[in-house]
């Protein structure tokens, strides 16, 4: 742990041989999270994850509704998780997961509410989510970004990772 005030190397200041040092893959994991703020279309992809663990989290009626969509299509029950966090890897990795395994329950939810819908906000809402959902370079990229977010962090968590192997 490395802090100003009340890390371990902070509190072992007394011992000359002593030096902080940050974990190698927390590092790599805040680089890759500069650099993929500034990338337009991850900063789409992770507002439409947030966006869509919004409209489940905040609607009894909606998560009620994808868990009988997810019953209908065949697909593990479950709703999409949250996305932000300071550990990007993690967060975006449970939340592609949780994506994929809900896809088609998602897709065939979102089309239910744009035809039949509940109000003008839920309808607008389940429009935009489908509409990503069925676009190819949407999708594509989202496959993209998981396939990277799980090989990266696969071998952050690699007990020998090290810079030369990388």
């Amino acid at each position: 742990m490395i802090g100003h005030k009340a890390d371990v190397s902070y509190l072992k200041k007394e011992q000359p041989a002593l030096f902080g040092v940050h974990c190698f893959a927390h590092c790599l994991e805040l680089a890759c999270r500069d650099v993929v703020k500034s990338h337009p279309s991850y900063q789409e992809l992770d507002k439409f994850l947030l966006d869509l663990y919004l409209f489940y989290h905040n609607s009894n009626l909606n998560r009620a509704n994808l868990n009988e969509a997810c019953l209908a299509a065949g697909s593990k029950v479950s709703v999409p998780t949250r996305v932000g966090s300071t550990r990007l890897l993690p967060y975006t990795l449970r939340a592609l997961n949780n994506l994929w395994q809900v896809y088609p329950a998602l897709v065939l939810h979102t089309s239910q509410v744009k035809q039949k819908g509940q109000s003008k906000g839920a309808i607008g809402k389940a429009s935009g989510f489908h509409k990503k959902l069925t676009c190819k370079s949407f999708v594509v990229f989202a496959h993209f970004v998981w396939d990277v977010v799980v090989q990266l962090s696969l071998s952050l968590q690699s007990c020998t990772c090290s810079v030369a192997d990388r």
